[in-house]
């Protein structure tokens, strides 16, 4: 009998050990790097980037494993504004109706939202509720100004911050591109920095408040909080504004201390691919040009027919990279600011966002199934596909993602561990914020 057990276990080892363990995972796609070269001067120094490493491919399964939402999230669903507290119970701020667009405010007193069209408002109606109170003080429409994009404005937690069009325009189709306008959370106090509205991409504010970046119709503009809008001389920092290119497309770095622009050509005969990435040092007052591109070179830079106006530049939460969208193009690259790296991606580019606090990336990648989600880490070129979705929000220390879609669920990732879980949360939820509790 012993025997026949002996036999029985050590048959059970050997089949073990010839199957090994199952592996259902799928490699991550790579998009090829550039067959050009990028160029970098800093301080009349040009130098030519290195060649991409080999990337590691991974991918990561998700498992049908449905755990509580992380404290801190904000989402709608069609009974109202909800935000998970500590102890993981959701928790209603307020119930709305009717509301396309909806934000807490950083401090969690007030909302912010915008009600949809109607026949005596064909523009919408915007407002701001007051938490403790709940009074409702409405901000929009005034002035016949024609505005849209309503967002808090940092480092002024009384302020509102929105966009103000050139009249006419279709709030639609040039939502976002403009003129910055502030005003108070009663509507008073009103800041227009240009009347006309003739920005040509969004302005960008400095993380800490004290800045604003903005375009007049391709000139570019600064604004200290508190001081009076004035030019911004380029020539400050050794270029020349002659009046023969634009600029566009502003963005701050998050120690607020630096300054991208895109500079582009005034007329077609100088070439459509004559565009920089300048990168200004509003303390040394030096500059940077990440991304000089060469007239009649058929791939200067491999993003080909360049619109500013319809361009937009994001860091990366450590600084050392950026990431510049074509949006007329469906197009992007991420980019050191040493200029030893960069990667170009195109063709079903949906969206990036990065992290908060390193160099790690989400973006989403149009497929005929759906937008698949990848994380990847900028410079060492690691890449998982973490599955499906069009929404990405970063937890506020930047370690974890949140991706899905209303109606489709939504999906918990640890970049540590690379778990992937999906969330319990009710079918119609929108996720809008990851806010930090740690403090309240």
């Amino acid at each position: 009998m012993i025997k026949f057990i002996a036999f029985i276990v050590t048959l059970c080892i050997l089949m073990l050990v010839a199957c090994g363990p199952a592996n259902n995972s799928t490699p991550t796609e790579r998009a090829e790097p550039p067959t050009s070269s990028a160029l970098l001067t800093v301080a009349n120094e040009t130098v030519t980037p290195t060649e991409e490493p080999t990337p590691t491919n991974t991918a990561t399964s998700t498992p049908d494993i449905l755990i509580p939402a992380p404290e801190g999230i904000i989402y709608r669903t069609d009974a109202g504004l909800w935000r998970v507290e500590k102890e993981g119970s959701p928790y209603l701020i307020y119930q709305l109706i009717d509301s396309s667009y909806t934000s807490l405010s950083p401090d969690n007193t007030h909302i912010l939202y915008f009600e949809y069209a109607t026949e005596s408002q064909p523009r919408g109606s915007q407002y701001v509720i007051d938490l403790s109170t709940l009074n409702k003080t409405q901000i929009y429409p005034r002035d016949n100004l024609n505005i849209c994009l309503f967002t808090w404005m940092p480092g002024h937690p009384n302020t509102i911050h929105t966009v103000l069009l050139e009249e006419g325009a279709d709030p639609g189709y040039s939502c976002g591109r403009g003129s910055p306008v502030f005003t108070s959370l009663d509507g008073s106090n009103l800041i227009v920095l240009d009347k006309d509205g003739s920005g040509w991409s969004s302005p960008s504010i400095s993380p800490n408040g004290k800045y604003v970046a903005f375009d007049k119709g391709g000139i570019p503009w600064f604004y200290e909080w508190g001081k009076t809008a004035h030019l911004f001389d380029t020539n400050r920092y050794g270029i020349s504004q002659s009046g023969a290119s634009y600029f566009s497309a502003p963005s701050w770095s998050p120690d607020s201390n630096k300054l991208a622009w895109i500079r582009l050509p005034k007329t077609q005969d100088q070439g459509q691919d004559d565009i920089d990435i300048i990168i200004f040092d509003i303390r040394d007052k030096t500059f940077t040009n990440l991304y000089p591109c060469q007239t009649n070179n058929n791939a200067p830079c491999g993003l080909g027919n360049y619109e500013g106006s319809q361009s937009h530049i994001a860091w990366s939460g450590d600084g050392a990279y950026i990431s510049i969208i074509n949006y007329g193009f469906d197009t992007f690259g991420v980019y050191s600011l040493d200029g030893q790296y960069r990667k170009m991606f195109a063709d079903g580019f949906h969206e990036i966002q990065w992290s908060s606090s390193n160099s790690w990336y989400a973006r989403t990648e149009s497929t005929e199934s759906c937008y698949k989600v990848f994380v990847e880490s900028a410079g060492n070129q690691e890449s998982h596909e973490v599955g499906c979705g069009d929404s990405l929000i970063w937890s506020p220390d930047g370690s974890r993602l949140i991706f899905g879609k209303k109606g489709l669920g939504w999906w918990f990732v640890d970049i540590k561990t690379w778990s992937v879980k999906q969330l319990d949360m009710p079918n119609d939820s929108e996720i809008t914020t990851w806010t930090d509790l740690s403090n309240q």
